[in-house]
């Protein structure tokens, strides 16, 4: 197995990148499970709380009842969140209605419209004719969490992959320092340091992932370990000779 990665570092083709992007996949994929877990346990408290807003009637794409009306509630994750984030649930059927705040997250029906507020991300919709009931409100739920956990995903993914790049190309500048402390005979090239720059950063991200509940690490702490071990990959490793 160390010859074929030791080989693929040599003579591989590409930057590496794949790697990068499979460990973001993975690290979003634990993140978004795990919000989604702490999700199912909010969502009785999230329901019981629409409940007090409900029902309302619509004609003509507008709530005509309950008339000038003001109900808010704010919610947080869980009793113990002590962050201020929060979930906004209104309802505002006054004429002179102010709007929505695009980093207020939450559901906002309004007399005319209702907003869907995501990060990054404000969805405007008409109201639909009828009475807006429990089950009603629940499917708009769903449709929201829906939204949010795409957009949650496709955020952190990026945000991920072009984290671990930058970890990657530092990881690359403090390899072609040590190889020139160490003096290495081998050809300097940019595409093998990405190479193992990439694995490296990609499997202890991953690593720290699996074993992060039992020893944290930050962010900058797997970096000092990613250049320790690049570091004495160019010393010790085959590869640079």
């Amino acid at each position: 197995m160390m010859n074929k990665i030791v080989n693929y570092i040599r003579q591989g083709k590409g930057q590496g990148l794949i790697f990068l992007l499979a460990a973001a996949v993975l690290v979003t994929i634990f993140a978004v499970t795990f919000v989604k877990y702490q999700y199912n346990d909010f969502r009785p408290q999230l329901i019981s709380a629409m409940d007090e807003m409900l029902p309302f009637t619509v004609q003509n794409g507008q709530i005509v009842e309950p008339k000038d009306s003001y109900k808010k509630i704010d919610l947080k994750l869980s009793g113990e969140d002590t962050s201020n984030v929060s979930i906004a649930l209104v309802l505002d059927t006054r004429d002179d209605a102010s709007n929505v705040a695009p980093d207020a997250y939450g559901l906002y029906f309004m007399k005319d419209k209702f907003y869907i507020v995501s990060p990054n991300k404000v969805e405007r919709r008409a109201l639909s004719d009828g009475i807006w009931d429990k089950q009603k409100a629940e499917e708009l739920l769903d449709y929201f969490v829906g939204v949010l956990w795409l957009t949650i995903s496709v955020v952190m993914l990026a945000v991920l992959f072009l984290l671990f790049l930058i970890k990657t190309l530092i990881v690359v500048l403090f390899g072609k320092i040590a190889f020139k402390i160490f003096q290495k005979k081998g050809p300097l090239e940019f595409s093998s340091f990405m190479r193992l720059g990439a694995i490296i950063v990609a499997v202890i991200e991953t690593i720290s992932l699996m074993f992060g509940m039992i020893v944290p690490i930050n962010g900058l702490q797997r970096l000092l370990v990613e250049i320790v071990v690049a570091v004495v990959f160019v010393n010790k490793g085959k590869i640079f000779e």
